[in-house]
């Protein structure tokens, strides 16, 4: 059956290096992730809305709304980021990037305009509709850098998600000071909406074929660095059974010892030239089927889902609980400091996790060792240091020994952010991957993201439902704790210990993986899936 074209095909379009379409992935998340502290760093401002909404009104338990507020756009990215990693068997990735932004910026203009139509059901409705368009370039951008960025792609990958922890906090000081400017918070999402539309007008200028592009020599480097992880004896096994199929890359010695890796750029342009005449790729459940099916995967997905569960339900309260402990009593200066130390965090421990994962797949390379054992291991104990060294926060009563263990743990965490989306990838065939980013994300928001922030504003309520921020009655643009907080400091640090226990899910997930890695690395039936053994399957690198 044809592929169906329903858009137009864009040829004789910019392409550009492999760098630069890999900094506009940075760029787009840096903004995406600015979305995400705004609701979290006007607090305040967005109880007010929610209780002065038309469609809820008056509502006691408003923190279990600002966490559906949180929760919404999770469940639009992880319906739509399956759609779109299907969608890239068929279509350009980067077109459907740029329809996936024009739905993200619509998407942040109605949440502003919620103020005005004093409705709740809109903003909640747009946040979820701003996680479509998050979708489509998640699902492209960690496959596309793994295999452009060479053997920098834990540097890369670490700059990517570098985006997350630094454009959230700083969206808590750019939420909170627009909030308390005479424009409001809706403001902020109008602003976020004009700075993301370069960025989707890119996308449209772009060739269908962009994402074939290659710096000089890195394809070379990439396979070289690709076929040093394939096993000798089962390059000896499938070659005799391939016979003429496998053509040699005679360009590279290190290539020519090994199993034959991918087309070249050029051949895969062909590839993409020929895809109307070819039949349709997997469908969904032959998809889920091969993500579902392997341990790695679904422990992989496991271990995300706990280190994002504990994250965000921590970071969408945060500056709220720093304000009731009476660290601070201004909601401004709390989301500052709270957004700056996460910031510092995200910005030490991101990229430093990516050097650090780069360091150990070249051990891993000269070992013999599979790149997925070094991705979780990584995972495994920088969660598992980070989440105890963040525990000193439950029992800290030192206002600087408290942010300093959240700081110092959150540096830890943060690095294993390239290493556990390196060990999604790593633990499927390679045409598999932009599905199983979009399946290990509904996963991770199945058991982290989404059911998070309910919670916890749930917990908090039910044990410390006076330790919300209260708008003053002498002055609107300023908040205050109420005078009952004071005996609710002790259920408070539960609500904190219970984050913890949730984050602890992380290390303990990873480390299974990472044993049952080791088991079949030593039974000899741990595959590395190379771009040679799907090269019959569709890929967003066939297009």
């Amino acid at each position: 059956m044809p592929v169906p074209w329903p858009l137009p095909r864009c040829r004789g379009g910019l392409k550009p290096s492999p760098k630069v379409l890999m900094s506009f992935f940075v760029a787009a998340n840096l903004i995406n992730y600015l979305d995400r502290g705004i609701i979290p760093g006007a607090p305040s401002e967005i109880d007010a809305f929610i209780t002065g909404s038309n469609d809820i009104g008056n509502v006691k338990n408003v923190d279990v709304y600002l966490g559906i507020t949180q929760s919404m756009f999770i469940v639009g990215f992880s319906l739509a980021a399956i759609v779109f990693g299907h969608l890239v068997h068929k279509y350009p990735p980067f077109r459907l990037v740029g329809i996936g932004l024009v739905v993200w910026i619509i998407s942040a203009i109605a949440a502003g305009l919620s103020k005005y139509t004093k409705s709740f059901l809109m903003l909640a409705a747009a946040r979820m509709v701003s996680g479509v368009g998050e979708a489509s370039f998640q699902v492209v951008a960690a496959p596309y850098i793994q295999d452009n960025a060479g053997e920098k792609q834990g540097l890369w990958l670490g700059l990517f998600y570098t985006a997350i922890p630094f454009g959230t906090c700083i969206g808590y000081g750019y939420g909170a000071l627009l909030a308390a400017s005479p424009a409001g918070w809706p403001m902020a999402f109008f602003l976020e909406a004009l700075l993301m539309m370069p960025l989707a007008i890119f996308c449209f200028l772009l060739d269908d074929t962009a994402h074939l592009s290659r710096e000089p020599a890195l394809e070379d480097r990439l396979l070289a660095a690709d076929a040093l992880d394939y096993p000798k004896e089962k390059e000896d096994q499938e070659g005799m059974e391939e016979g003429a199929e496998g053509e040699k890359l005679a360009s590279s010695p290190a290539v020519e010892e090994h199993y034959p890796v991918v087309d070249t750029a050029k051949q895969k342009l062909t590839s993409f030239e020929a895809r109307e005449d070819q039949a349709e790729g997997p469908t969904v459940w032959e998809e889920v089927l091969a993500c579902a099916r392997r341990p790695l995967f679904v422990w992989s997905s496991l271990g995300y889902a706990g280190y994002s569960g504990g994250l965000i339900g921590f970071s969408t309260f945060g500056p709220a609980f720093v304000m009731a402990l009476g660290y601070f009593d201004s909601e401004y200066e709390a989301s500052i400091v709270f957004g700056v130390s996460m910031a510092i965090a995200g910005l030490v421990g991101t990229p430093l996790g990516g050097l650090l994962l780069d360091w150990k797949l070249r051990r891993g390379r000269e070992a013999g060792r599979p790149g997925f054992q070094a991705a979780a291991s990584q995972s495994c104990l920088a969660n598992l240091v980070g989440t105890i060294i963040a525990g000193v926060c439950v029992w800290a009563y030192p206002a600087w020994l408290f942010m300093g263990a959240i700081c110092v743990g959150a540096c830890f965490m943060f690095l294993s952010t390239s290493s556990m989306n390196l060990a999604v990838l790593e633990s499927v065939p390679h045409d598999n991957r932009p599905f199983a980013v979009a399946f290990s994300v509904l996963i991770m928001h199945a058991m982290g993201d989404v059911p998070s922030p309910i919670v916890v504003g749930a917990l908090k309520d039910q044990l410390a439902p006076d330790c919300t921020p209260k708008d003053a009655d002498d002055d609107k643009n300023d908040v205050v704790i109420p005078d009952g907080c004071d005996h609710q400091q002790h259920q408070l640090r539960m609500v904190l210990l219970f984050i913890i226990c949730w984050l602890s899910m992380s290390s303990v997930a990873f480390g299974i993986a990472w044993a049952l890695a080791i088991k079949k690395h030593r039974d000899g039936t741990l595959e590395r899936h190379s771009r040679a053994d799907s090269r019959s399957a569709s890929s967003v690198t066939h297009h």
